[in-house]
């Protein structure tokens, strides 16, 4: 399914960082597998002793931004979830920082971290091929902010992408 990139008052401003990654209209599956791939390459090529490498005090692991990696799409394909399906509550945020302190993704495998990826990446995309062309530009309410189900397709690979540059200018350079 091609989607469009979502319009301004769809999205917070802060997020536009992510959206920069990708084009205009995108086919959402082929986008979401190639990113998985990415994700995955980038990953396996990671020297063992650079999984609980940090390049800065208080910066997360490799393993701590996989697992926020993994954490985001969930919930970001709730909230879309809820949007699509005609949920008009106000959802809450998320503390990143509180979800990757108490993950212990540092005390998994990066094999069973990847794995939690792929299982969560391929109910993302089943999760998104079950909308219609009009679910997507539904626009729900989280916190003080907008996102319609379009922006948080788009924002989950954005921000994946996002963390990939980072793990490759930060942590392997």
């Amino acid at each position: 399914m091609i989607i469009s990139k979502p319009k301004s008052g769809e999205y917070p401003e802060y997020t536009i960082k992510y959206l920069n990654y990708l084009p205009d209209d995108i086919n959402l599956t082929d986008h979401l597998i190639q990113n998985l791939k990415e994700i995955i390459d980038l990953y396996v090529a990671i020297p063992n002793d650079k999984y609980r490498y940090r390049y800065a005090e208080n910066k997360w692991t490799t393993k701590e931004v996989l697992i926020h990696i993994i954490d985001t799409e969930r919930v970001f394909a709730y909230r879309a979830l809820a949007y699509a399906r005609g949920d008009s509550a106000v959802l809450p945020g998320f503390n990143e920082n509180n979800y990757v302190d108490t993950s212990n993704a540092n005390s998994r495998t990066a094999t069973d971290l990847l794995d939690e990826l792929k299982t969560v990446r391929l109910a993302t995309i089943s999760l998104f091929k079950s909308f219609s062309l009009e679910q997507f530009s539904i626009v729900g309410k989280t916190s003080e902010n907008n996102f319609s189900v379009s922006a948080l397709a788009f924002l989950i690979i954005g921000h994946a992408t996002h963390h990939l540059h980072i793990i490759q200018d930060k942590y392997l350079s």
